[in-house]
């Protein structure tokens, strides 16, 4: 593989100035990176081939040499440093093929013990870094051990700690601790499945798990496998999780309450292992004198429910939470937003994925959101059916044609029947209108380009993509902030970009023609730029954009409620999410 490489250069040639420049000229070091650690990853960059081999195996091929990247191309920053290992943060900026992220970890204890552990720690990481496509560990790149040195993917995520301390700021510590919790819990279940069950982290620390700071994206992460232990028993597994990851946060956050939220962190196992292995292992803490009583007890309450109605994985539960807020906040919202919000629900938390495991999902979200209120008959109809279709009694492609006896039934009402028809039928569009589902190709303003700055003076062009290149890049910065998108063919494109055409953030959304409305999917900024203005730089034009095009109204999905209030967004019965009327220029 390095033959095939071929050499690493020590010189190449700018070819604006005509200068030879080395890596020295290249690599530009954070205050945090020390003088001996600054030393150890230079000599690293410019004698072996650790940034060409981890960007190939870590960015599908790609092949960045010395002459790729201009002199102070690449940022190295230090995340975390602990007793025996500092990560640090390594972007590197190319001519023409964007810029990358990744992860490079240094052991202070070169050599003897702590390489044989390096070893066991990357097997390890190895193994649970990817589990049917979702990965519970940083994907490894390489090792090189006489260095001390090894790479992985770069995680955006942040610590548990870390993301705890600011949800708490924020006051929204206590509605988000279920999720934590399940998340962790799930990781920490994934890893231990991984490792035949026979193991598990020996750190269950808050410290040593990165997590997202919104349910709706993914991430969660284990953060290091440097320490595990024997798996004992399950009862043994909660107790630990209880005790390293539960406690420590209850003892300094008193909001987050007394009590193990078990059913998020059963709901987890049960995920992981699947229903029926899952509480066949529940059953095995009844008689097990290592589980706590209080443990015990929730685990029979949480088995009796699983068997009485089901698994409601955890997905489903964070989209029917949300649509219960935007509901109660939203009053006598028309039947076209709440389809809208529960359309935009499924696509955010990719319900569609969850059918073939849980072929009711689709129907316990309707049963649980806009058909709350149904009369009881048709209550009692739906729950007969989420049973059925749970149980494998009917097939998924039956609810179709189950959802159409109900529409036609006497009594039923023409908001009743809206809904039961988009029950019954995916794809149906909230207001019917085939104009959502495609659109002209170019975005608004296609030719402008506006040049702005960021808040430390920093030039930066806002306009629409050139090219497919920087639609990948984008993409790759939603991926790296952990958020899942969906580009489709109807959507349009703004970026932010450097004057290098490094993609700095950016956005996709949708045009309504004919009622003038435009629906923001997603905005991401580059974390290397998070809080610099950016972000509000691209909405700010963005309005101005639509404005000048006639669109008179803005929409966005129920999240981050706090940024898009302080933008002038709002909750509105009309639509689903939040929304933003355009002020008419004068």
């Amino acid at each position: 593989f390095r033959r095939w490489l071929g050499p690493v250069a020590r010189l190449a040639v700018d070819p604006e100035s005509g200068q030879e420049y080395g890596w020295a000229d290249v690599v530009a070091f954070d205050d945090e990176v020390e003088d001996d650690e600054r030393e150890r990853l230079l000599d690293a960059f410019g004698q072996t081939p650790l940034l060409q081999e981890t960007l190939f195996l870590l960015f599908d091929g790609a092949s960045v040499r010395l002459s790729d990247i201009p002199p102070g191309g690449i940022w190295v920053s230090r995340r975390w440093r602990e007793p025996w290992r500092s990560v640090y943060r390594v972007t590197v900026h190319t001519r023409f093929r964007g810029h990358y992220d990744l992860a490079i970890k240094m052991d202070h204890d070169e050599g003897g013990d702590r390489t044989l552990e390096a070893a066991d720690e990357e097997m390890w990481l190895l193994v649970a870094g990817d589990r049917d496509g979702h990965a519970v560990a940083a994907r490894q790149g390489g090792r090189w051990p006489e260095l001390g040195l090894w790479s992985e993917q770069f995680q955006g995520t942040r610590r548990a700690n870390w993301q705890i301390a600011r949800l708490h700021v924020r006051d929204a510590l206590a509605d988000a601790w279920p999720a934590i919790c399940w998340g962790v819990g799930r990781v920490t279940f994934e890893v231990w499945d991984a490792m035949l069950r026979r193991h598990v982290p020996a750190d269950l620390s808050p410290q040593n798990f990165a997590i997202p700071g919104e349910d709706y994206k993914t991430g969660s992460r284990l953060a290091s496998a440097a320490r595990r232990r024997p798996f004992r028993t399950l009862a043994g597994l909660l107790s630990d999780f209880e005790r390293g990851f539960v406690a420590p946060v209850m003892a300094q956050y008193p909001e987050v309450g007394r009590e193990t939220p078990w059913e998020a962190v059963l709901t987890g196992l049960l995920e992981v292992v699947g229903v029926p292995d899952g509480l066949t292992l529940l059953g095995t803490l009844v008689d097990d004198p290592e589980a706590a009583p209080t443990l015990v007890c929730a685990a029979r309450a949480f088995v009796a429910k699983v068997e009485a109605h089901g698994l409601v994985p955890r997905q489903l539960r964070h989209a029917i939470d949300r649509y219960r807020a935007w509901a109660t906040l939203a009053g006598d919202a028309t039947v076209e937003a709440r389809a809208k919000m529960v359309q935009e629900l499924c696509r955010t938390y990719q319900l569609g994925e969850l059918r073939q495991q849980y072929p009711e999902v689709r129907a316990r979200l309707f049963r649980a959101t806009v058909l709350k209120t149904a009369p009881d008959w048709v209550g009692r109809q739906l729950d007969g059916l989420i049973d059925e279709l749970r149980t494998g009694a009917i097939p998924p492609e039956a609810l179709t044609e189950r959802v159409g006896l109900l529409r036609g039934a006497p009594g039923a009402e023409p908001e009743l029947e809206y809904f039961l028809a988009r029950l019954g039928y995916p794809h149906l569009e909230p207001d019917d209108d085939a104009s959502l589902l495609g659109g002209e190709a170019r975005g608004l303003g296609a030719e402008l380009v506006v040049t702005l700055e960021d808040e430390a003076g920093r030039p930066y062009y806002v306009r629409p993509p050139v090219n497919p290149k920087e639609l990948a890049a984008l993409q790759r910065l939603y991926a790296g902030a952990d958020i899942l998108v969906s580009f489709q063919a109807h959507h349009r494109f703004m970026l932010a970009v450097d004057e290098r055409g490094a993609v700095l953030g950016g956005m996709y959304y949708g045009l309504d023609q004919e009622t003038r409305v435009c629906h923001l999917e997603k905005l991401v900024v580059a974390e290397s730029r998070r809080g610099q203005g950016v972000g509000d730089g691209l909405m700010a034009e963005l309005f101005k954009r639509l404005t000048s095009a006639g669109y008179h109204t803005v929409t966005t999905g129920f999240y981050r409620r706090g940024y898009f209030y302080r933008l002038g967004f709002e909750v509105e019965g009309r639509h689903a999410g939040l929304v933003k009327h355009l002020k008419t220029p004068s």
